[in-house]
């Protein structure tokens, strides 16, 4: 018996992606080549964690989740943000951070979104 192939982010995490690519120059072009390419290894309503083949060009970030912060708004609230982590030059996932009492059931829609390039407050070491 085959065993499947591992899955592709799916057009909402790609357009989610999207969101913060704008603001990145042209690391956001290719952090996009990456995402096209990623293979989803893990994932749940909070967490996708991706592989990227080692053929892809690598990002010049630092480890960690990337500079700006993703927010999402949920009813003119802000209800959480997105974190885009990045490791040894290549896309490891995408976290969704909230902020309410309930854990979110599922990935927000773009519509969503605010980008802001205040960065998010340090407590330790975002090694993830």
């Amino acid at each position: 018996m085959d065993t499947p192939s591992p899955e592709r982010l799916d057009e909402n995490a790609r357009a989610l992606l999207t969101a913060a690519c704008h603001h990145l120059g042209p690391q956001g072009q290719i952090l996009m080549q990456q995402a096209r390419r990623a293979r989803v290894v893990a994932s749940s309503p909070t967490m996708i964690d991706v592989d990227v083949p080692t053929t892809e060009p690598l990002l010049d970030l630092p480890d960690g989740p990337i500079a700006g912060r993703l927010l999402v708004v949920t009813a003119d609230e802000l209800s959480g943000e997105i974190l885009i982590w990045v490791r040894s030059g290549r896309l490891i996932g995408l976290e969704q951070a909230w902020y309410t009492d309930s854990a979110p059931a599922g990935w927000p829609q773009p519509s969503q979104l605010e980008w802001t390039h205040q960065n998010r407050p340090t407590s330790g070491d975002d090694a993830r």
